[in-house]
């Protein structure tokens, strides 16, 4: 269905319409909407039936815990027809590199705890009732599907490495904090502020029941490689609301193996030569460098 389409069907009376581009938009197509009387919102259009779900589940159970958009109204998704989420457009501009500053940090640390503080029953997708999944057979299942799409095109001795490497370092079950709600791509991109405050967290198309180190695996990967003047404050914001998990023997496993996603989703979509280029060789080099010390 055209965009054009899902806007008949919401009955709105739109003014204009731009489609949301960043870097960082890889799955579901975003679109801010500017009505005729001059109210603004988002239209997110999911990419499949899945993260439909999960992204109405998280923005309705967590809307009077933590910042999220409101949700307005929705298309449920069917045969040949993808799933729309209409929401309120939160004001301010997400985060990026040169606006993440220290303060900004310690409170994406401090939001990130009353997140983790939500805890669950079991380990899983909260939007299949009564499931229960071992998160070391979730990490495993992750890591071997990463790498079956990777074998045709990495080279095997850098597989060979990281899978030797996975086996004899991956921790056991209680050295995970868990089960609660992880946003599990949670980054500066994914940050709302205005006027110096978070003013919503958004994408929750992939949140699950997890254990909290996940969720420090982004920012360790796409911020503190570059900026670790800025881990310090994150971590204290943190731990001024919960205890800091254990992390220091949970991260390097969670690198390498979210690595293996990363370079694997480009070869799956046959985009690792062109758009996603940068993604591939950013993380082949982070491979290669970390096994350099090993």
């Amino acid at each position: 269905m055209k965009i054009n389409e899902y806007i008949k069907n919401l009955n709105l009376d739109i003014k204009s319409i731009t489609k949301i581009e960043h870097e960082d938009t890889r799955s579901s197509d975003v679109y801010q909407i500017l009505l005729k009387n001059n109210v603004q919102l988002i239209l997110k259009v999911c990419f499949d039936a899945l993260r439909y779900k999960r992204e109405l589940y998280f923005l309705n159970r967590l809307k009077d815990i933590i910042p999220v958009p409101k949700v307005i109204d929705k298309i449920e998704p069917r045969e040949e027809q993808q799933g729309v989420i209409l929401m309120e457009c939160l004001p301010g501009e997400v985060l990026n590199f040169f606006t993440f500053t220290n303060e900004m940090s310690f409170k994406m640390g401090e939001l990130l705890a009353q997140l983790h503080e939500i805890r669950t029953n079991n380990y899983g997708d909260l939007t299949i009732p009564d499931q229960k999944s071992d998160p070391i057979k979730e990490i495993w299942n992750y890591i071997n599907e990463s790498v079956d799409e990777c074998k045709d095109v990495v080279v095997p001795s850098l597989l060979n490495i990281c899978l030797k490497y996975l086996e004899q370092n991956m921790v056991k079950t209680e050295y995970l904090d868990g089960p609660c709600i992880v946003h599990r791509d949670y980054k500066p991109g994914n940050v709302l502020t205005y006027n110096n405050k978070i003013t919503g967290i958004i994408d929750w198309e992939g949140a699950k029941s997890s254990f909290a180190q996940e969720d420090f695996a982004r920012m360790d990967h796409i911020i503190w490689d570059r900026n670790l003047s800025s881990k310090k404050p994150f971590l204290d914001g943190y731990a001024s609301v919960r205890k800091l998990p254990n992390i220091e023997e949970v991260m390097p496993l969670l690198r390498v193996s979210k690595c293996l996603g990363a370079i694997g989703f480009t070869i799956a979509r046959k985009t690792w030569q062109t758009r996603d280029k940068e993604i591939y060789k950013r993380n082949i080099l982070f491979l290669q460098n970390f096994f350099k010390h090993k």
